[in-house]
């Protein structure tokens, strides 16, 4: 039987990165974080485990699946940002729908147990 193996990827932003008003656009307000969580979950049936890591220097979003990718999912959460927040996404969102190296993706392969 052919078993398909699960990978832990993220998206990530962080003071490393980018700038305080950069940062800000993408904080996730723990009002929010519900809403969120529910249509991650909505749009991508394939991921089985989510994290959440929202500080004031970084917002992380660590996500287990077997095939959405950190790309895919990246889209997805860029356009989930508040209409508010809109023009400061524009700002610092490429034409081509990439954040200007204020993001960062890495796919991680896990091993099965």
């Amino acid at each position: 039987m052919f078993k398909m193996n699960k990978s832990l990827r993220y998206i990530s932003i962080s003071h490393k990165t980018a700038s305080i008003a950069q940062r800000e656009v993408f904080h996730i307000q723990e009002v929010q974080r519900s809403e969120l969580v529910t249509g991650i979950c909505s749009a991508f049936s394939d991921i089985s485990g989510l994290l959440l890591l929202v500080t004031c220097n970084r917002t992380e979003i660590y996500f287990e699946s077997m095939n959405t990718s950190a790309s895919l999912f990246l889209d997805y959460f860029i356009n989930s940002i508040p209409a508010e927040k809109n023009e400061m996404t524009k700002k610092a969102i490429t034409p081509k729908g990439r954040l200007n190296n204020y993001w960062k993706s890495l796919l991680v392969f896990c091993p099965q147990f």
